[in-house]
């Protein structure tokens, strides 16, 4: 099942297929598997099939950054791919629920679901943890 869709600045189509626990894209007319295994789970990968999500049911595209956000619904977490799509690193939450604020390492979440690109712009812009071509995020 296909919660949500969003349209990248270079005109991919990026998918939360949720029910295979991937994200997908609509490039050249093809559709192509971006990040995940297929396999339910939670896991950080230096190459995209390494990396596992649970039911992830958000994304959004910060054009800025060119990076895609994933709001990994069942592993309750931010996910991050990068702009190459090579690495998928977790921004903050999962894998258990909760709710605690803080720095992006220790707040927790439980379920989310979507995420706005605005809103995530003007978190980013004040944080520190991870970098994708020398941009800081969180």
């Amino acid at each position: 099942s296909i919660h949500q869709f969003i349209t990248a600045s270079n005109g991919v189509i990026v998918i939360a297929d949720t029910g295979n626990h991937v994200i997908r894209a609509i490039q050249g007319g093809k559709i192509i598997t971006v990040a995940g295994t297929g396999q339910q789970g939670f896991a950080d990968g230096a190459s995209l099939d390494e990396a596992e999500f649970s039911s992830p049911c958000g994304v959004c595209f910060d054009g800025d950054r060119g990076v895609i956000v994933v709001a990994d619904t069942g592993n309750n977490s931010l996910r991050l791919i990068s702009p190459d799509w090579t690495t998928v690193m977790t921004l903050t939450g999962g894998p258990g629920p909760g709710l605690r604020d803080g720095p992006c390492r220790r707040a927790l979440f439980r379920s989310p679901r979507q995420i706005d690109v605005r809103v995530f712009a003007e978190y980013a812009c004040q944080s520190s943890f991870m970098n994708f071509n020398d941009t800081k995020i969180c």
